[in-house]
Protein backbone atom coordinates (compact mmCIF):
# COMPACT_ATOMS: atom_id res chain seq x y z
CA UNK A 1 0.00 0.00 0.00
CA UNK A 2 2.87 2.50 0.65
CA UNK A 3 3.80 2.76 -2.82
CA UNK A 4 -0.02 3.56 -3.83
CA UNK A 5 0.61 6.94 -1.60
CA UNK A 6 -0.38 9.65 -3.46
CA UNK A 7 2.70 11.67 -2.94
CA UNK A 8 4.63 8.37 -3.87
CA UNK A 9 2.84 7.78 -7.28
CA UNK A 10 3.30 11.54 -8.34
CA UNK A 11 7.13 10.81 -7.88
CA UNK A 12 6.75 7.45 -10.04
CA UNK A 13 5.45 9.05 -12.48
CA UNK A 14 7.55 12.07 -12.53
CA UNK A 15 10.16 9.25 -13.22
CA UNK A 16 9.01 7.55 -15.57
CA UNK A 17 8.77 4.55 -13.30
CA UNK A 18 6.66 1.53 -13.17
CA UNK A 19 5.75 -0.92 -10.16
CA UNK A 20 5.49 -4.48 -11.29
CA UNK A 21 3.58 -7.16 -8.83
CA UNK A 22 5.31 -10.86 -9.19
CA UNK A 23 3.02 -13.23 -7.27
CA UNK A 24 3.34 -17.00 -6.96
CA UNK A 25 -0.69 -17.30 -7.32
CA UNK A 26 -2.69 -18.54 -10.60
CA UNK A 27 -3.80 -15.61 -13.10
CA UNK A 28 -7.14 -16.01 -11.72
CA UNK A 29 -6.27 -15.70 -7.94
CA UNK A 30 -4.21 -12.98 -8.41
CA UNK A 31 -6.80 -10.98 -10.93
CA UNK A 32 -9.29 -11.51 -7.62
CA UNK A 33 -6.22 -10.39 -5.45
CA UNK A 34 -5.80 -7.14 -7.45
CA UNK A 35 -10.00 -6.53 -6.88
CA UNK A 36 -9.61 -7.27 -3.46
CA UNK A 37 -6.39 -4.79 -2.79
CA UNK A 38 -8.48 -1.89 -4.90
CA UNK A 39 -11.68 -2.15 -2.42
CA UNK A 40 -10.01 -3.45 1.14
CA UNK A 41 -6.91 -1.49 1.22
CA UNK A 42 -6.47 1.26 -1.84
CA UNK A 43 -10.16 2.85 -1.70
CA UNK A 44 -10.50 2.59 1.98
CA UNK A 45 -7.46 4.01 2.68
CA UNK A 46 -7.67 6.85 0.30
CA UNK A 47 -11.14 7.47 1.91
CA UNK A 48 -9.53 7.78 5.52
CA UNK A 49 -7.52 10.46 4.36
CA UNK A 50 -10.85 12.03 2.53
CA UNK A 51 -8.69 11.79 -0.66
CA UNK A 52 -10.63 10.50 -4.25
CA UNK A 53 -8.81 7.68 -5.49
CA UNK A 54 -7.66 8.08 -8.98
CA UNK A 55 -8.93 5.85 -11.27
CA UNK A 56 -5.61 5.15 -12.65
CA UNK A 57 -3.90 4.24 -9.66
CA UNK A 58 -2.91 1.06 -10.91
CA UNK A 59 -2.00 2.63 -14.07
CA UNK A 60 1.78 2.49 -13.53
CA UNK A 61 1.60 -1.74 -11.57
CA UNK A 62 1.69 -4.57 -13.75
CA UNK A 63 0.81 -7.75 -12.21
CA UNK A 64 2.34 -10.78 -12.89
CA UNK A 65 1.34 -14.81 -12.18
CA UNK A 66 4.42 -16.44 -11.59
CA UNK A 67 3.52 -19.75 -10.31
CA UNK A 68 6.42 -22.14 -11.29
CA UNK A 69 8.59 -19.34 -9.21
CA UNK A 70 10.75 -18.98 -12.07
CA UNK A 71 10.85 -15.01 -11.60
CA UNK A 72 11.47 -16.05 -7.64
CA UNK A 73 14.24 -18.36 -8.28
CA UNK A 74 16.21 -15.98 -10.21
CA UNK A 75 16.15 -13.38 -7.86
CA UNK A 76 17.58 -15.95 -5.57
CA UNK A 77 14.44 -15.75 -3.12
CA UNK A 78 13.73 -18.96 -1.75
CA UNK A 79 11.58 -20.02 0.85
CA UNK A 80 11.39 -19.05 5.28
CA UNK A 81 11.53 -21.20 8.31
CA UNK A 82 8.07 -21.53 9.53
CA UNK A 83 9.56 -19.81 12.91
CA UNK A 84 10.39 -16.83 10.21
CA UNK A 85 7.01 -16.73 8.52
CA UNK A 86 5.62 -17.08 12.02
CA UNK A 87 7.02 -14.74 13.94
CA UNK A 88 5.66 -13.08 17.48
CA UNK A 89 6.12 -10.05 15.64
CA UNK A 90 3.71 -10.88 12.74
CA UNK A 91 1.54 -12.58 14.32
CA UNK A 92 1.01 -9.43 16.92
CA UNK A 93 0.14 -7.70 13.69
CA UNK A 94 -2.42 -9.76 12.45
CA UNK A 95 -3.97 -9.52 16.10
CA UNK A 96 -3.47 -5.45 15.72
CA UNK A 97 -5.05 -5.79 12.46
CA UNK A 98 -8.24 -8.18 13.76
CA UNK A 99 -8.63 -5.23 16.82
CA UNK A 100 -9.10 -2.47 13.94
CA UNK A 101 -11.53 -4.40 11.76
CA UNK A 102 -8.77 -4.58 8.88
CA UNK A 103 -9.45 -7.65 6.81
CA UNK A 104 -7.63 -10.84 6.78
CA UNK A 105 -7.53 -12.87 4.16
CA UNK A 106 -6.43 -16.42 4.01
CA UNK A 107 -3.45 -17.79 2.42
CA UNK A 108 -3.04 -18.88 -0.99
CA UNK A 109 -0.04 -20.87 -2.09
CA UNK A 110 3.01 -21.28 -0.17
CA UNK A 111 3.25 -18.52 3.36
CA UNK A 112 6.75 -19.69 3.46
CA UNK A 113 7.95 -18.13 0.04
CA UNK A 114 10.44 -15.29 0.81
CA UNK A 115 9.27 -11.82 -1.04
CA UNK A 116 12.03 -9.56 -2.67
CA UNK A 117 11.60 -5.76 -3.57
CA UNK A 118 13.94 -5.03 -6.17
CA UNK A 119 14.42 -1.51 -8.62
CA UNK A 120 15.85 -2.36 -12.17
CA UNK A 121 16.62 0.68 -14.38
CA UNK A 122 15.80 0.62 -18.10
CA UNK A 123 19.59 -0.12 -18.51
CA UNK A 124 19.13 -3.10 -16.86
CA UNK A 125 20.88 -2.30 -13.57
CA UNK A 126 19.77 -3.38 -10.24
CA UNK A 127 19.97 -0.48 -7.71
CA UNK A 128 17.95 -1.93 -5.00
CA UNK A 129 17.82 -5.45 -3.99
CA UNK A 130 15.64 -6.28 -0.77
CA UNK A 131 15.03 -9.60 0.05
CA UNK A 132 12.43 -9.70 2.83
CA UNK A 133 13.49 -11.13 6.11
CA UNK A 134 9.94 -12.17 6.66
CA UNK A 135 6.26 -11.06 5.40
CA UNK A 136 6.74 -7.85 6.54
CA UNK A 137 10.10 -6.96 5.98
CA UNK A 138 10.03 -4.12 2.60
CA UNK A 139 12.13 -1.39 2.40
CA UNK A 140 10.64 2.14 2.99
CA UNK A 141 9.12 3.80 0.11
CA UNK A 142 11.13 6.71 0.03
CA UNK A 143 13.91 4.06 -0.03
CA UNK A 144 12.70 3.03 -3.35
CA UNK A 145 11.99 5.96 -4.33
CA UNK A 146 15.86 7.04 -4.12
CA UNK A 147 17.17 3.51 -5.81
CA UNK A 148 14.04 5.19 -9.01
CA UNK A 149 15.94 8.25 -8.73
CA UNK A 150 19.64 6.45 -8.98
CA UNK A 151 18.26 4.57 -12.03
CA UNK A 152 18.06 8.40 -13.93
CA UNK A 153 21.58 9.31 -12.94
CA UNK A 154 23.31 6.23 -14.97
Amino acid sequence: MQLHQPAIQQRFEALGASLLVVSFSEQQVLADWVSFFRAAFLERSYRERSIDLPKSILDRTIFLSNPDLSAYHAYGLGTMRVSRAFRLKNLWQYARWSTQRKVITKWYGNPFQRGGDFVIGANGLITLAHSGADQSDRPAAEEIVKALGHNRLQ
